[in-house]
């Protein structure tokens, strides 16, 4: 597998997640730091988007399995138009990674 597979991959996890539990919300985390990190040449654009995301998800989930509650509508909301800029620049790259 090499780093367009991977970012493929990332595109796909992306696409797919819904998180509604503070559970859903750390593995979710864990699958995106785990491919991205796995990427050798990762645009410095791609992990700003990437440390944003992940920070927040971090930060709820472990509020949110702490206190045994659900995230509010507005975490799921911020945390929803983060991974959507996420999906973007992972769009993005895979794209110029076809192109070149």
């Amino acid at each position: 597998m090499d780093d367009l597979d991977r970012l493929r991959l990332l595109l796909d996890v992306l696409n797919d997640s819904q998180f509604f539990s503070g559970g859903d919300l750390l593995k979710l985390a864990s699958g995106v730091e785990s491919l991205l990190t796995s990427i050798d040449e990762v645009p410095a654009v791609l992990m700003q988007r990437f440390t944003v995301f992940w920070e927040a998800l971090e930060v709820v989930g472990v509020r949110r399995l702490e206190a045994n509650t659900e995230p509010t509508s507005n975490e799921l909301t911020d945390l929803g138009m983060m991974a959507e800029a996420l999906r973007c620049e992972v769009a993005s790259e895979i794209e110029r990674r076809v192109a070149s």
